[in-house]
Formats: structure tokens, sequence, C-alpha cells
């Protein structure tokens, strides 16, 4: 009974290591696709950047399509910057759910120790019957 009892623990601990693992690997994903974004928002700046220190005189037409251009850039921005959080409160939410998983993983090795030490005792009573 306590035999079975521990490879139902030892099972148990496979699937939360598995977890574990997946959980590591979107992590992973998670910095990649960070990473991306700011890059690419840091390109974004740069553009912004090299327009805002055009100079000359524009007519109403070239006014009105930088204008446009500039409010395009400010709108990415925002999306880029929104898209950063969600992936930050994403990467929380990830960790959170990994402590949990480290948390019942440990517990479970405990449970597991336990039980070998009751399987030995019972054992070494047997043996002395």
């Amino acid at each position: 009974m306590l035999v079975r009892l521990l490879q139902v623990k030892k099972h148990k601990e496979r699937g939360l290591r598995g977890k574990i693992a997946q959980i590591d690997y979107r992590h992973k994903e998670l910095k990649a696709l960070q990473a991306e974004l700011k890059t690419n928002r840091l390109h974004l700046w740069e553009d912004w950047r090299k327009r805002c220190n055009q100079t000359g005189v524009l007519d109403h037409s070239k006014l009105m399509t930088f204008k446009s251009v500039m409010a395009d850039l400010y709108r990415r921005d925002l999306q880029m910057g929104e898209e950063n959080s969600q992936l930050q409160e994403r990467q929380k939410k990830l960790m959170a759910e990994r402590l949990e998983l480290s948390s019942a993983l440990q517990k479970n090795r405990k449970e597991q120790e336990k039980l070998k030490y009751l399987i030995e005792d019972e054992m070494s009573a047997n043996q002395h019957k």
C-alpha cells in the first residue's frame, strides 16, 4: 500500500516538473518577445527623433502629412507600451504559478521521503518477526 502511494507521488512529481519546465519555456518566450518589442520601440523612437529634427518650411500638404506620420508614431508607441505592460503582467502570473508549483513539488518530495522512511520501518519490522 505504501509502495503504491510512493509510486503515485513520484508520478505526481514528474507532472509537476513537466509543468515547471513548460512555465520556464513560456517565460523564456515572453522574454524574447519583450526584447523584440523593446528593439522595435527603440527604432520607433529613433524614427520619431529624426522626423522631429527635420528643418525647412512645409507647405500645407506636407504639414498635414508630417502631422499624420507623427500621430501614427505616437499611436504605435502607446500600443507598444501597452503590449510591454501586458507582457510584464503575463510574466508576473507565470512566476507566481511557478512559485506555487515549486512549493507543491517541495511538499511532494517531503511526502516521498516520509513514505520511504515508513516503508523502511515496515520492512525492518517484518524482518524481525
